[in-house]
């Protein structure tokens, strides 16, 4: 596996990985300002 390879999948991640966690993040500010639900829990 060269570099270029290796920074395409890193690239691929992150871009994936970064809806899910501002999700989660909304969810734990949203839990500390008292509106909790336990639905999100369940997806993060």
């Amino acid at each position: 596996m060269d570099f270029n390879t290796l920074l395409q999948i890193l690239d691929s991640a992150i871009r994936l990985m970064t809806p899910l966690l501002f999700a989660c993040l909304a969810g734990l500010y949203s839990e500390r300002a008292g509106s909790s639900t336990s639905d999100w829990k369940a997806r993060c």
